[in-house]
């Protein structure tokens, strides 16, 4: 075990900027720790005792991050159940397949049927300010938190590959009666819409791919690289604030201004939930094994017009791949969003949902 963890280790690439980001955000977190929680601890024992002023800088220094350890070490991130942080409203609603409780938002309309798929550590959320102006139109909108992600369940011993997660897919769509849909999805939502156009063509009427995750050669996200690490699970629990996310979302937008307190607390809500983190881990060691069976070979098979979204300076999954779908997929168009990242659809939703209402309309 130890001989794993240490050639774990040595894989990862210490110089690259990412881990330097990385570690620095922790220092600045340890050291926000320190002044909010610690430093009035320390103040009463300096004013105790004059001699310990004369203690020096690096014995001072140990001594905090000693304090903080023992006071903090496992309690930065608090797991609770999505019951008592999710405010309900009209449009949510609860599905049971299989033991799994699937949440869903379902707004009305009497046009057609859009379906929304989020991508990895994502959720509805995702699609909040594209849904008005998609609703503009009269299509009814059905969004969908997967199994592991959102407020759906998170079970620890469950199968979190994408051939499972597209396999409860087809099944919530036939359980809500859903044929025919605009099936449009974001990076794993985009994977498993193609997936599903293929192996369940009688589900999808069109298909929307933004910036879809594919079974191209590409570099994993960062962020799922360090899931493969030994303890990733428990180290993310002691570590993993809004300040990580802060950092873990920038790394997909183009403007970091996209970035709101509010956004990176619609994220971290839903990952904090009871196996959150847990679930991320198991999916992304899944990735190992290969995205998915027969990938490669199933997207020409793809019929239903489809239209592929790209952000040109997404940083997680590149523009060749979109160019890639765009090239297998014999019924495509492909649009270029300029100073875009990898989630058009919360850098630039009215554009996102322009786009796709003029793609339906043809």
């Amino acid at each position: 075990m130890i001989l794993e963890g240490r050639k774990n280790l040595k894989k990862i690439p210490w110089k690259d900027k990412r881990i330097l980001s990385l570690l620095e955000g922790i220092f600045l977190t340890i050291r926000e720790v320190f002044k909010k929680r610690i430093e009035f601890v320390l103040a009463k024992l300096f004013k105790r005792s004059t001699s310990m002023f004369q203690i020096g800088s690096y014995k001072k220094f140990c001594l905090i991050l000693f304090s903080i350890f023992i006071l903090h070490c496992g309690l930065f991130v608090e797991t609770i159940p999505p019951g008592k942080i999710l405010d309900e409203g009209e449009y949510d609603h609860f599905l049971k397949l299989d033991e799994v409780n699937f949440h869903y938002q379902d707004f009305p309309g009497t046009k057609g049927d859009i379906f929304l798929l989020h991508g990895f550590g994502s959720s509805t959320y995702t699609w909040k300010e594209t849904i008005p102006y998609l609703r503009k139109s009269g299509y009814r909108i059905v969004v969908l938190d997967m199994k592991g992600f959102g407020w759906s369940d998170k079970p620890l011993d469950s199968d979190y590959s994408v051939d499972q997660l597209q396999s409860e897919v087809a099944a919530f769509l036939k359980a809500l009666k859903l044929r025919n849909v605009v099936f449009v999805g974001n990076s794993l939502g985009g994977a498993i819409a193609a997936l599903t156009s293929a192996k369940n063509p009688e589900l999808v009427g069109k298909l929307v791919l933004v910036d879809a995750a594919g079974p191209y050669p590409m570099k994993k996200p960062f962020i799922i690289q360090m899931s493969n690490l030994p303890l990733a699970a428990e180290t993310m629990k002691t570590f993993y604030g809004k300040w990580l996310f802060n950092w873990n979302l920038k790394e997909v937008v183009f403007d970091p201004k996209v970035i709101t307190e509010e956004r990176i607390g619609a994220y971290f809500d839903r990952l904090r939930t009871l196996g959150g983190i847990e679930s991320q881990v198991s999916f992304s060691r899944t990735l190992d094994e290969g995205f998915a069976k027969g990938f490669a070979e199933l997207v020409p098979t793809i019929k239903q017009p489809t239209l592929i979204l790209w952000g040109k300076e997404d940083g997680w999954i590149p523009l060749a791949i979109g160019e890639q779908f765009h090239r297998d997929i014999s019924n495509s168009k492909f649009t270029v969003f300029e100073n875009c990242g990898h989630i058009p659809q919360e850098e630039f939703p009215e554009k996102t949902a322009n786009s796709i209402l003029e793609f339906l309309s043809k």
